[in-house]
């Protein structure tokens, strides 16, 4: 943010002080409009990007994510424990 030069101002005329409000008034009104186009644009990507992740779900991850948040896990202890409790089902 840069400051104001009030010396640039200080010997300045009312016209050309409300000529120089006028213009401040329209720079405001366009970074606004700006501002709320990019936060449009913003939001409208996540979305989209949100709405790609959930089709590029795989069910059987999901599946298996929902087992391990219920506790339906297999406790192993050693790869040759684990092929041993996959053999049996």
């Amino acid at each position: 943010m840069t400051a104001i030069n009030s010396k640039k101002y200080k010997n300045a005329t009312p016209k050309q002080l409300a000529y120089a409000l006028s213009l401040a008034k329209k720079r405001v009104e366009k970074l606004s409009s700006q501002l709320k186009e990019n936060r449009e644009l913003c939001e409208f990507l996540q979305k989209k990007i949100e709405k790609f992740l959930e089709n590029q779900r795989i069910p059987e991850l999901d599946e298996a994510i929902e087992d391990y948040k219920n506790g339906k896990v297999i406790i192993c202890h050693s790869m040759e424990e684990f092929k041993a409790k996959i053999a049996k089902d």
